[in-house]
């Protein structure tokens, strides 16, 4: 983390978006294709192909 003048800022660094869905991922196991990441309406969505039920799910981050 920095501050406005770019000087560190000792501290914990909050997860971002992109570790979140890295962490989900993780859980599916490998069982994942067609993965997607997209902004919509001030959300970020992760979109894949869940291969054990035949189904594309969009998920909200």
């Amino acid at each position: 983390m920095f501050d406005q003048n770019f000087e560190h800022i000792d501290g914990p660094v909050e997860e971002n978006v992109f570790d979140k869905i890295k962490k989900f991922t993780e859980k599916l196991k490998n069982n994942d294709t067609a993965e997607n990441v997209f902004k919509w309406n001030d959300h970020v969505y992760y979109g894949y192909y869940y291969k054990n039920n035949d189904y594309y799910r969009i998920r909200e981050f």
